[in-house]
């Protein structure tokens, strides 16, 4: 949970500060640099390409071989005294750095990405393989590691998965879109966390995460009035046809404990199934009768269709069917809205939002956070934007 505060708070003091970082290392060289007060901005997104980025102008520095960690120190007054806290807001690579001078004074314009950047920006030199057998994990840790990124590996990955099936990447295939599409076969998630490492993290769905925060109208100064509101019904599905199929069964010739093969008595060799699933399975999932989008309420099928590529349990293949349908389902609202920061509070994370008085109708939703747009001044003022959740029970 996250500290409630009156972040909104009179007195509140906001202090950035610029660090250079090895891009190998990733620990902090111990040199800083200027940053022009007001002038930047960083932007947090749940499902984009680099997870953030931003842009800061600079006074008389310039870092093209080093990466910048960007720190941000909150203080407010409180009943106990002054608080401060201090958050890294993220690790960057440096684009652009167009630069103008006046009197000797020489300012830049830097564009930042976060180190997920290392990997949308390139490809597979050579065909990437793993036979059968081998280790998930290590696979991604391979793709991670090998071109200078860090690989975290989070509480609740299945460390232990093994591939069922021989899989092969091409060369020149994204490396980036080939580490998520590894990682998804073990319902796990790669980003990049503030200190510029990539996490391999399980994915859970909004409902399966408790709330951190509560934006309440009124209390703790933390939104502004206003409220842009969106939805999602054009892109809605109410059904979800799953299903995966494969040409043979994986198996494994059977030896004895002296490593020979163990014949039948007609001299073949014994081969064990190294899988009980079959050669292909499918399975559909609804939404029930008293969602909104329902067939039975809206009286026509809305399907989307998911080919699995690894072959999996009946069970297994359901449960990502409807953690899709549940995504995805029906009119989902957006909520825009303005306030001042809050640390600790991030992309991803469950909130509500509560505002009787802006809409024609009171708002008490319980939301994910889907973007984060943060400008590096006084208060730290976001837009970001909540995306309703739908309990699915």
């Amino acid at each position: 949970m996250i500290e409630k505060y009156d972040w909104g708070v009179s007195r509140r003091r906001d202090e950035y500060t610029c660090h250079l970082v090895d891009p190998f290392t990733l620990q902090e060289t111990g040199e800083t640099i200027q940053l022009e007060e007001g002038n930047g901005q960083v932007t947090w997104g749940w499902d984009t390409e680099n997870g953030y980025s931003g842009s800061v102008r600079t006074i008389n520095a310039v870092t093209r071989n080093k990466l910048v960690r960007i720190k941000h120190t909150v203080t407010i007054p409180t009943s106990e005294g002054r608080k401060s806290t201090t958050q890294t807001l993220g690790t960057f690579f440096i684009d652009d750095t167009p630069a103008s001078a006046l009197y000797g004074r020489v300012s830049r314009d830097l564009s930042l990405y976060s180190t997920m950047w290392r990997f949308t920006q390139d490809v597979l030199a050579r065909d990437f393989t793993r036979a059968k057998g081998k280790n998930v994990v290590q696979a991604i840790r391979d793709i991670v590691e090998v071109e200078g990124g860090q690989l975290i590996v989070a509480s609740g990955v299945n460390t232990a998965k093994n591939f069922g099936n021989d899989i092969w990447f091409e060369v020149a295939q994204n490396r980036a879109e080939t580490m998520r599409k590894i990682a998804s076969w073990i319902n796990c998630i790669v980003y990049a966390d503030a200190d510029g490492y990539i996490v391999l993290e399980p994915y859970l769905t909004p409902n399966e995460k408790a709330p951190v925060y509560t934006f309440e109208a009124g209390l703790n100064c933390t939104y502004v009035a206003g409220i842009e509101i969106s939805d999602t019904s054009a892109n809605a599905y109410n059904r979800v046809v799953a299903w995966w199929s494969r040409s043979s069964v994986p198996k494994t010739a059977r030896k004895d404990e002296d490593g020979k093969y163990v014949k039948d008595e007609n001299g073949e060799t014994i081969y064990d199934y190294d899988d009980p699933y079959g050669l292909s399975d499918y399975i559909y999932v609804d939404l029930p009768y008293y969602h909104a989008f329902s067939y039975e309420n809206i009286g026509r099928r809305k399907t989307y269709v998911m080919r699995v590529s690894e072959a999996c349990s009946n069970a297994e293949l359901k449960s990502q069917a409807t953690t899709f349908l549940w995504d995805n389902c029906g009119n989902t609202r957006y909520y825009e809205i303005k306030h001042v920061s809050i640390p600790g509070l991030k992309v991803g994370d469950i909130v509500y939002y509560m505002n009787p008085n802006d809409y024609s109708e009171p708002i008490d939703a319980k939301c994910m956070v889907e973007e984060i747009s943060m400008t590096l001044g006084l208060g730290g003022m976001c837009r970001t934007k909540l995306k309703e959740v739908v309990d699915n029970e």
